[in-house]
């Protein structure tokens, strides 16, 4: 998790922890990045050199609620993580540059609600998506965000929603290859080297 507010952002520091973990294990290792970096394709690029196999974009970024009534921070030590709806463009604008920056796969996730926000997700580069604030009012969105992804996709002649990646990133001519290439490098999906 290097998007913890103890770590620092730098994609030097970034690299320093991925190597040392990459170090001490052979197990998929996703590195999750924070969206309040200012230069996200620089500290993905530095953890792919430093032997990530995929990110998870974005953690939540820093908030603040005061309680109406005694104007005091409504959480003990003050500021927090904001989730939710309200994070998705952020999200979305870190999948994007993240995809452009590297071949990595990416877990896509911040204010995903319903299956078009998934969709959205999958169009900026995510390989997969993940869901975590909306559990809390909907424990059984997983089950219903799948099957409006599966609908949203229909809509648009798509066999699988995983096809939507070519919609955003067309004109940059990331292609089909880019795209199987970082499906293949998602743990489950690896080829290994009989060599």
């Amino acid at each position: 998790n290097l998007s913890c507010p103890n770590v620092d952002e730098a994609p030097e520091s970034a690299a320093e922890i991925v190597a040392a973990c990459r170090a001490s294990t052979g197990l998929p290792l996703y590195a999750k990045l924070s969206p309040a970096t200012w230069n996200i394709a620089e500290v993905a690029r530095a953890v792919d050199e430093a032997g990530a196999d995929g990110l998870s974009l974005v953690n939540t970024m820093r908030g603040l609620a005061l309680d109406p009534t005694t104007l005091r921070p409504r959480l003990g030590t003050g500021a927090g993580g904001y989730s939710g709806p309200a994070l998705k463009p952020i999200a979305l604008a870190a999948v994007y540059a993240c995809a452009r920056a590297v071949e990595l796969p990416i877990v896509g996730m911040g204010g995903v609600r319903s299956g078009l926000d998934a969709l959205e997700l999958i169009a900026a580069g995510a390989s997969a998506v993940a869901i975590g604030t909306i559990l809390f009012s909907d424990p059984a969105a997983a089950t219903r965000i799948r099957g409006e992804l599966s609908a949203e996709a229909a809509v648009r002649n798509l066999a699988d929603p995983l096809y939507a990646h070519r919609m955003a990133h067309s004109s940059l001519q990331m292609g089909v290859s880019s795209f199987d290439n970082r499906i293949q490098k998602m743990p489950g999906n690896r080829q290994e080297s009989t060599a």
